[in-house]
């Protein structure tokens, strides 16, 4: 059963709060007629190259009126390796 928790902005920051061990999916959803790039982290880093994440790196396009889902950092082409919620010291980051 999918269950989808909200984000809360903090400045220039989006936070969402989750169980340890739980894993997640970031869901994009374009609700304009343009087509525009995302370029998505976890923890800073990249979810497609895994390096830290800037606006100079290549993120996804979503078309107009698109939704997108993200189930994990890219290892290759057809693999993910899945988002969970852990502690910072456990963390990808780390």
């Amino acid at each position: 059963m999918r269950r989808f928790t909200n984000a809360v902005k903090a400045g220039e920051r989006t936070i969402v709060v989750g169980q340890a061990g739980q894993r997640y999916t970031i869901v994009l959803q374009n609700h304009t007629s343009h087509r525009f790039e995302a370029v998505g982290t976890v923890d800073g880093l990249d979810v497609i190259n895994g390096k830290p994440g800037t606006f100079d790196n290549r993120g996804y396009v979503l078309m107009p009126f698109a939704t997108l889902e993200i189930d994990g950092f890219r290892t290759s082409t057809s693999t993910v390796a899945a988002f969970r919620f852990a502690a910072v010291s456990d963390s990808y980051a780390a």
